[in-house]
């Protein structure tokens, strides 16, 4: 079932539900005095003690209204107490109802697992779940954040921003008191837990939780030293891969030592289709002869494209930092490329970016993986050669660019057409979705600020038309972003300073790799401040929810 990212009103009207600024309902309904049922809107019920539910019958009302007496508790404990015994009715009730719980364990899978997470085997786990086995820190993390996107009635009202919550407040708590202290669940419970801080905007324990992660996986010298049974074997193969892409991601991110090794001899997550069809009964791949299967897996696949990226990242923010670097530069662009291109020609027929291919995955129920694994090959290309977008533009009259620069400026151009395309089709498919992380939000605004160099560079040509159409429906998909990730805000923050360098400043210095671009590029988990402009942001508008700058680009509705 899709999850549902709109008003009624709007779905009738087949038109975009915008988030207006009072977030008591979308644009639309607000102005035509419309009762709003849209996911993203605040009703009177979203408050900070997060009253999900009613409270139990056997609390009477007074003993919410009146706490008891105790002189040696001041009223901000007294307070702070409360609260606790609040989060833990809510969290408690949640796991009581066992159809909900099961309800938002398959909304996790469904959204967010395999496309962002490769940590569990989806029936072995409801089995698991059933039995009462898997860890409370586990399930919590998992509810923190598939809440967000349930029309369960005990979530109606409740911004899907703070649903999490408290899920995510008590499996912290029970992560912390977990009694086996490494162990491949307690490896689970930090990436789920991570990630909600993460998307919460809370980078400090996302750090922290990713660092455990990483420091467990080399204590259990997973993938070398694996468990004898068949299903647990592929679980701790993709547990190992899952926290090598994290260090890949966080140590580039924040210029860290990578500390998990990239060893080609070390086995590779198996294809996802025959991962799931595993049972607790089935035997180990034999690891020598299984390498067709682990070589066709869209995880497997993706590993090298992290790797590339990493470089990329690196390479750009050499680039803004070290002056000089001449033909290094050449050099590391001409190899890059010439792995990402070999990697695109040398997929299976069955794995390339075709529009069959496209359907034929969806049909299986594989639609988000496959355009995941092609979304990360298109934002590493993207990103490689963003750098020649400035370059292609001469500052001095009658001079052209190179023939190289002119060839990857166009092919920066032509890699952010293809994953802005990608994320539409998801969009608009029936039964698919790009909601799965707000990291989705960033690529959108790269590939956006793409688009808006075509217009600014072409504003008379058919590049600009598809460009602006391509803006358009990126604008549409990051909204529908914003209202269930917070840290969609960082991505509409952003692209509002990057439109307002436009304004005032000629196209080759605002798309010049130096130190802003490349942090703008590549740290999305912060904000951007104003580009060294002679002038206040607030002059030229610093919107967060992107009204004022979809105003700006199309005039609105």
């Amino acid at each position: 079932m899709r999850v549902v990212s709109s008003c009624s009103t709007c779905r009738t009207r087949k038109k975009r539900c915008i988030a207006s600024s009072s977030d008591t309902a979308c644009k639309f309904c607000l102005s035509k005095s419309l009762r709003c049922d849209a996911p993203f809107v605040r009703k009177l019920s979203d408050v900070t003690t997060y009253n999900l539910r009613p409270v139990p019958a056997t609390i009477s009302p007074s003993d919410t209204s009146q706490p008891p007496d105790n002189p040696s508790l001041s009223p901000e404990s007294t307070h702070l107490a409360a609260q606790s015994e609040s989060t833990l009715d809510i969290v408690q009730a949640t796991l009581d109802d066992r159809t909900l719980c099961e309800e938002l364990i398959n909304i996790y899978f469904k959204v967010i697992h395999s496309k962002q997470h490769i940590l569990f085997h989806h029936a072995s786990f409801l089995d698991d779940h059933a039995k009462g086995l898997v860890p409370r820190f586990i399930l919590l993390g998992i509810i923190a954040l598939s809440a967000r996107f349930s029309s369960h009635p005990s979530f109606e009202g409740i911004n899907p921003w703070l649903r999490g919550k408290p899920f995510f407040e008590e499996g912290i708590q029970c992560f912390d008191r977990r009694t086996k202290l490494i162990s491949i669940e307690a490896i689970q419970g930090c990436v789920l837990l991570g990630f909600h801080a993460f998307t919460d905007g809370n980078t400090a324990r996302d750090d922290l939780l990713s660092c455990q992660a990483i420091r467990m996986s080399q204590t259990l010298e997973i993938p070398t030293t694996l468990n004898g049974n068949g299903l647990k074997r592929e679980i701790e193969i993709n547990v190992y891969w899952q926290t090598w892409m994290m260090d890949r991601w966080s140590s580039v991110r924040s210029d860290w030592p990578l500390q998990l090794r990239n060893d080609t001899n070390l086995p590779r997550p198996l294809r996802q289709e025959v991962f799931d069809l595993l049972t607790p009964e089935s035997t180990p791949c034999d690891l020598s002869s299984s390498n067709e299967l682990r070589e066709s897996s869209m995880w497997g696949l993706i590993l090298p494209l992290t790797q590339w990226h990493a470089e990329v990242v690196k390479l750009n923010f050499q680039i803004a930092t070290e002056a000089n670097l001449g033909h290094e530069i050449h050099d590391v662009v001409q190899d890059l490329s010439t792995q990402l291109s070999n990697w695109a020609q040398s997929l299976p027929f069955h794995l390339r970016d075709t529009p069959q291919n496209f359907r034929d995955h969806s049909s299986r129920g594989y639609g988000r993986l496959f355009s995941v694994m092609h979304i990360i090959y298109h934002n590493t290309c993207q990103s490689l050669f963003y750098q020649f977008l400035a370059k292609s533009v001469s500052r001095e009259q009658g001079v052209t660019a190179d023939h190289m620069v002119l060839t990857c400026a166009e092919l920066c151009r032509s890699h952010a057409i293809s994953l802005s395309k990608l994320y539409w089709e998801l969009n608009t498919a029936s039964d698919l979705d790009c909601l799965w992380s707000p990291v989705n939000s960033h690529l959108l605004v790269i590939a956006s600020t793409i688009h808006l160099h075509t217009m600014l560079l072409q504003p008379d040509k058919v590049e600009a038309t598809e460009a602006r159409q391509l803006l358009e429906q990126n604008f549409i998909i990051l909204q529908e972003l914003q209202k269930y990730w917070p840290t969609t805000e960082f991505a509409f923050s952003r692209l509002q300073a990057f439109h307002n360098a436009c304004r005032v400043s000629s196209i080759s210095k605002t798309f010049n790799m130096d130190k802003w671009m490349a942090n703008f590029l590549n740290r999305y988990d912060v904000s951007v401040q104003d580009r060294d402009l002679d002038m206040e942001l607030a002059d030229l508008g610093a919107s967060n929810n992107g009204d004022e700058l979809w105003e700006i680009l199309f005039g609105g509705d």
